[in-house]
């Protein structure tokens, strides 16, 4: 009787090695075994990862603490309950009276609170997409890029939409799409001639329907995709000499915003 041998080839030289074995016989090679964490990466990218997850947990979260708040429970379109206002205002909703106070924490954990199931869906869903049009960029430049759209659309929103309170990963995701503009226009040939053409006419429909639709921060998608497109052509893709140095301060900025609001919201 023959017995049926499970075979792999090894990344390395190509050769067939039964899958029971770490390493390759023919030139050593040891596979490295997923851990945990990794197997749930999303496509093994840390960047999509920790966002998307973050956000989805703190959408939990918010409702969550409406629930067992004692507020009044309202659900959606599709009857899924949202959380309170006053919830979201405790957790780091933006609006222009705090912002006044000095809580400029609000301009990171806005980004991650969403209104409803729908929205939040819909800002992860164009995430994930732009996040693979800017495959070349590693995960440290990404959330640069995303916090910087984020906290530019949010400048933006508190100072032209003064009676509004704003959540949302909307003036990220815009930062992306600007940053997306900016690498296809640094780019000098047909794949960045066609980058711009299909996503200037992206942003440019977004735009035009947000001014359609009722209870839409224009003025954050602006600043987003303002703020994303300025940062990717004159810091990531320019020939600064302080570059690292911009990098590590907005680095430091943005966990020292994290690590403020995260007190704030239990203090």
């Amino acid at each position: 009787m023959s017995d049926i041998i499970k075979a792999i080839p090894c990344p390395r030289c190509k050769q067939l090695f039964s899958e029971d074995q770490d390493y390759c016989p023919n030139c050593g090679y040891r596979i490295v075994t997923e851990s945990v964490w990794q197997k749930y990466l999303i496509k093994q990218d840390i960047f999509l990862s920790l966002i998307i997850y973050s956000n989805l947990v703190i959408f939990i979260v918010s409702v969550l603490w409406t629930f067992f708040s004692g507020s009044r429970v309202s659900t959606d379109f599709f009857g899924f309950p949202v959380p309170s206002i006053k919830i979201l205002e405790k957790l780091g909703a933006l609006y222009t009276d705090a912002i006044f106070k000095g809580e400029l924490y609000r301009l990171i954990n806005y980004l991650f609170l969403h209104g409803n199931l729908l929205h939040i869906l819909l800002n992860m869903f164009w995430i994930y997409i732009l996040r693979t049009q800017l495959k070349e960029f590693p995960a440290k430049i990404i959330f640069l890029i995303y916090f910087v759209g984020g906290m530019s659309g949010g400048v933006a929103a508190f100072l032209l939409e003064r009676n509004a309170i704003i959540v949302g990963a909307s003036g990220a995701v815009f930062g992306l799409l600007g940053a997306i503009l900016a690498y296809a226009r640094k780019r000098k040939d047909i794949v960045g001639f066609l980058l711009w053409k299909q996503f200037s006419f992206l942003a440019l429909v977004i735009i035009l329907f947000g001014f359609l639709l009722p209870n839409v921060s224009n003025a954050g998608h602006l600043g987003g995709i303002a703020g994303g497109f300025l940062f990717t052509w004159f810091v990531v893709l320019g020939n600064l000499s302080l570059k690292n140095t911009i990098f590590r301060i907005l680095t430091f900025l943005f966990y020292a915003a994290i690590g403020w609001g995260v007190l704030a919201i239990f203090l």
